[in-house]
């Protein structure tokens, strides 16, 4: 006996860490946490971060460089001689390089524009994720809360419970002593 008296006593300490006390407030920390679509607020400035810049870049030269070659098996030819002057075929081989180059001086103010666009459909997006989370902290309250109604109801019952065994515990004590009839 005072073995599992010295046993139970090293042990109790370890069931009292068995229970861990949520509040609302560690609920709303795990969704903004844990919750895929929280995380997408994050991706969704990124994206548009990176948009802007590549939008950026639009302003930048743009130097392409073309060539061809071509090569005719026949070419036209003028078929009358004029004299005191020759006339030379044209070479059956073509060459042909360009370089172009093009940059924007001036597009209206549309790539501000764009720029507003990109940034109000960010704040769009993040609002509509911020209204989706909302949603799901009022789920979490009602949970939360039916959760503690719950735990009333239990403890609500289990006085009944108890107040109902004072009262047989009353009824028997009282048919024992002959102050109440015994119900045949």
């Amino acid at each position: 006996m005072r073995t599992l008296n010295i046993i139970l006593l090293f042990l109790f300490p370890l069931l009292g860490f068995g229970q861990q006390k949520i509040s609302l407030e560690d609920c709303y920390n795990w969704v903004d946490k844990n919750y895929p679509l929280a995380k997408q607020n994050e991706l969704i400035t990124k994206k548009t971060t990176l948009e802007i810049e590549n939008s950026d870049k639009d302003y930048l030269p743009k130097v392409d460089l073309n060539a061809q070659a071509t090569y005719q098996s026949d070419v036209t030819q003028v078929p009358i001689k004029i004299p005191n002057s020759t006339i030379n075929p044209l070479n059956k081989d073509q060459y042909r390089a360009t370089l172009d180059v093009n940059q924007i001086i001036y597009n209206g103010g549309l790539h501000g524009l764009n720029n507003k666009l990109k940034n109000t459909q960010n704040q769009l997006q993040q609002q509509q994720i911020a209204v989706s989370l909302y949603q799901l902290k009022l789920k979490i309250n009602q949970l939360y809360f039916s959760i503690f109604l719950l735990q009333e109801r239990k403890a609500i019952l289990l006085a009944k419970q108890k107040q109902l065994q004072s009262k047989i515990a009353e009824v028997k004590s009282g048919v024992k002593f002959g102050a109440l009839l015994p119900i045949i």
